[in-house]
């Protein structure tokens, strides 16, 4: 029997980490064929909220009952992968759950040391959220907004906790260049989804299955068809590649308790992996076991999440991260615009123009999902500014150590809106100087040939004359007609 439940835990007068091993569920021994059936069942019920049908919100009153939830909420399920950690200065514990677990540990008194409680669902599925909005009395509204996908990046303050939405934009994986799967391969992040494998893991909270386009709504994306159509050469198809954008919608719930509960459509691992090793404690390579000459104790270095124990700090890296991880889009559009500039400048093409029109609608689109981060990083680090002189404790509020690094991430937002502004300008300039430079070209042949009309119009015109049929002409009869032809020419000419 497997035991879904694997916990571990250090408290500052234990150092040693207890572990309570947990079967892995990849190890065991499945059937192909089942795994395949319930691969297929889990992307059919996630496909249920990606493409959810907006004429079943027709009539539904607002926020989301979850005693009498709508059927087209209450039908989406899905295999989740839900993280718990608890962790104050001294104290740290990580349980993982799934979705028959959550609501048992859940009634499970909280440690006394846990200052931050954070729980990360990897997926979403009706039973977790509804666990969840019960134990914790999370609002209707925030509730709907969670299933209605996508949703527009903003945050909304209720009593005693504060919602925020935000979003990741996902860029296809088969156009990705040599130097980008580098990347990947040396750890760096990068923007772009996992390359689909024909191997359906049945505990991971998304699964790409051969021919699917993806789990998360698409953005934008089909283009590349297009541009066979305009006869660029494959290496200029494969250089020029039109992308897939997917958007995966990710929610915060920060509660005036110590608790925050990310909720993740799809994957996070790009953004909760690198959390959870700040907060997870390492022992100091450098140190000794203790011994009875030296009897010093072992000390474990802690990051700002540790220090602080604060969970607006918390909210503060989560939201970073997803800054972070969509700004990484700049480098691939950067990198596009460049090269269409040095095509451009050394051989204007008006093909040129059509991928260049493409690559400002894609960035427009870019542009408007990611604008609001400025606008939701400053209400959530100004919002406590007024409030602060109320009295009111179910108010979630902001540490002032928390809003410094905000400032820091609306600093990050307004970098990559003025970077995809200027891109978006980049693109009309390069379509502006490939028009001038074809119009350039085309009144430098015009020009040549203005020339060549001058210089053979009046040959052509006496030639013309001289070659009528007429029975009198006596410049044809005289004996010296043929070189006073010429004389006339010469003269026209001048």
């Amino acid at each position: 029997m497997i035991n879904p439940i694997a916990e571990v835990s250090t408290t500052s007068s234990n150092e040693n980490l207890t572990l309570n091993e947990v079967e892995d569920p990849a190890k065991c021994e499945v059937p192909k064929h089942s795994k395949f059936k319930k691969a297929a069942h889990k992307v059919m019920r996630i496909k249920r909220v990606t493409k959810l049908d907006r004429n079943l919100l027709l009539g539904n009153s607002s926020g989301v009952d979850l005693k009498l939830p709508p059927s087209y909420i209450s039908e989406i399920f899905t295999l989740t992968n839900i993280s718990v950690i608890d962790y104050d200065q001294e104290s740290y514990k990580y349980t993982a759950l799934e979705n028959e677990t959550l609501a048992k540990f859940l009634q499970k008194e909280r440690p006394a040391f846990s200052k931050v409680r954070w729980i990360n669902v990897q997926g979403i599925s009706f039973d977790v959220i509804k666990i969840l909005g019960e134990f914790y009395n999370l609002h209707p509204l925030a509730l709907e907004d969670i299933f209605h996908i996508p949703q527009r990046i903003k945050c909304d303050y209720y009593d005693g906790q504060l919602f925020v939405s935000m979003i990741l934009l996902n860029l296809s994986e088969n156009f990705v260049s040599e130097n980008v799967n580098a990347e990947s391969e040396r750890g760096i992040l990068t923007p772009f989804r996992r390359k689909q494998s024909f191997e359906l893991p049945i505990n991971s909270s998304s699964i790409d299955v051969p021919g699917e386009r993806g789990l998360c709504s698409t953005l934008f994306g089909g283009a590349q068809g297009y541009l066979k159509q305009l006869g660029l050469s494959s290496k200029q198809l494969e250089l020029f590649r039109r992308p897939e954008c997917q958007v995966e919608q990710c929610s915060f719930f920060v509660l005036n308790n110590g608790v925050i509960i990310s909720i993740f459509q799809n994957e996070s691992e790009q953004i909760t992996e690198s959390l959870k090793k700040r907060l997870k404690p390492l022992a100091n390579i450098n140190s000794h076991p203790p011994t009875s000459n030296n009897a010093k104790k072992v000390e474990y270095p802690k990051s700002l999440l540790r220090k602080s124990s604060d969970v607006s700090i918390l909210l503060h890296s989560l939201i970073d991260g997803c800054v972070d991880y969509n700004s990484l889009l700049l480098d691939f559009y950067a990198k596009q615009i460049d090269s269409l500039q040095d095509m451009v400048i050394s051989n204007p093409k008006e093909i040129y123009t059509k991928i260049l029109h493409l690559i400002g609608k894609e960035l427009k689109m870019i542009h408007r999902a990611l604008k609001p981060q400025q606008s939701l990083v400053a209400a959530i680090s100004e919002r406590n500014i007024d409030e602060s002189k109320n009295a009111d404790e179910s108010l979630v509020t902001i540490s002032k150590l928390a809003k410094v690094y905000f400032n820091d991430v609306s600093d990050q937002c307004i970098m990559v809106n003025e970077e995809l502004q200027a891109f978006e300008t980049n693109t009309k300039d390069l379509i502006d100087l490939t028009f001038n430079s074809i119009s350039h070209s085309t009144n430098e042949s015009m020009r040549t040939l203005a020339v060549v009309s001058v210089i053979f119009l009046p040959i052509t015109f006496l030639a013309g004359v001289y070659g009528m049929n007429f029975r009198n002409f006596p410049e044809i009869e005289t004996e010296n007609g043929y070189y006073y032809f010429w004389v006339y020419t010469a003269l026209s000419m001048d």
